[in-house]
């Protein structure tokens, strides 16, 4: 089976993230964060930018945005390993107690990381043999920056974990593998990318890799 370029998707199945490297790729091994519930992404609105004379506007210029694109993953489980990462601080304790610092010092420098989010979906290529076959969307950040906001403590109510994302330009894939400019075969044809999107016939698992 092989995915068409046209699909629906559905909820969130699993969210991964790991260390990125200073050149791009893997800077460790990817931890799966469990309890996700919803990945937004948000691509910041061009700037525009109107001619005017004569009482009128003639032309609306579109200019790159001023802002890299920004997002929120909501998750019900607490991961102190995931905390660790995302933050840059290290989690402690004397067991059986486990413990991770917030709001330190070290806010405004968090590492860079990669971010995955995978779902189920459908193709629905109309005419396609392989209309109606389950495949799988994924959502990959190679330059992301995440910043956890602790989950509320409340009454008959799970508590959610929030994390603020901000998806920054990356001259490379999540594999480190640079992109490739406008002429060469297969290619893009750009410098960098905030955001790629997937839609592959079986789940991308990034531990195997």
């Amino acid at each position: 089976m092989a995915a068409n370029e046209i699909s629906t998707g559905i909820g969130l199945r699993h969210v991964w993230v790991v260390a990125r490297s200073d050149g791009g790729g893997y800077a460790g091994t990817p931890i799966r964060i469990q309890g996700a519930l919803s990945l937004n992404a948000t691509l910041p609105e061009p700037r525009r930018v109107n001619a005017r004379g004569d009482d009128i506007t003639y032309y609306t210029f579109s200019l790159a945005p001023e802002e890299n694109p920004t997002g929120e993953l909501r998750v019900t489980k607490g991961d102190l390993d995931v905390l660790a990462l995302v933050s840059g601080v290290t989690a402690g304790g004397t067991p059986p107690d486990h413990r991770i610092a917030l709001a330190t010092n070290l806010q405004g420098e968090e590492p860079a990381v990669i971010l995955w989010a995978s779902r189920k979906a459908v193709d629905t290529e109309e005419g396609a043999a392989d209309f109606g076959d389950q495949i799988w969307q994924c959502y990959v950040l190679p330059n992301a920056i995440l910043v956890a906001r602790p989950a509320t403590m409340e009454d008959a109510a799970v508590g959610e974990w929030i994390y603020s994302v901000v998806a920054n330009p990356s001259a490379t894939d999540e594999d480190g593998v640079e992109f490739a400019p406008l002429g060469v075969p297969g290619a893009e044809g750009i410098k960098t990318a905030c955001m790629l999107m997937y839609v592959t016939d079986a789940e991308y698992d990034p531990t195997a890799v």
